[in-house]
């Protein structure tokens, strides 16, 4: 799993547990330079599934476009300015996870 996919995750559970609008699955993106790990579930977190996926408009658009999720979920890094703004292009909401201030086992 990418480096920050459990935090990443964490935060995802978090949002859905606080969340009275989430209707479609969750899509928690662990954004990588060149690769980036997605992480789809629903209200069922122990179904979750994880996919790899090249870090490139095309490829993320289609995975929004597939997953057609209520929420992305991305970590807050240098790629989260165009991913946020893909998501608007794609009128999908956007909730940007300051990972840095959850890591696991700190």
């Amino acid at each position: 799993m990418a480096k920050y996919a459990e935090s990443l995750l964490l935060h995802a559970l978090f949002f859905t547990l606080h969340s009275t609008s989430i209707t479609n699955p969750i899509l928690a993106i662990d954004l990588g330079k060149y690769k980036s790990v997605a992480c789809v579930f629903g209200a069922n977190p122990s179904r979750a599934t994880f996919a790899s996926l090249t870090t490139d408009r095309e490829h993320l658009r289609k995975r929004i476009g597939r997953t057609k999720p209520s929420v992305v979920l991305i970590e807050a890094s240098l790629l989260a300015g165009w991913m946020h703004d893909l998501c608007e292009e794609m009128h999908a909401k956007c909730e940007v996870a300051n990972t840095a201030r959850s890591r696991i086992g700190s």
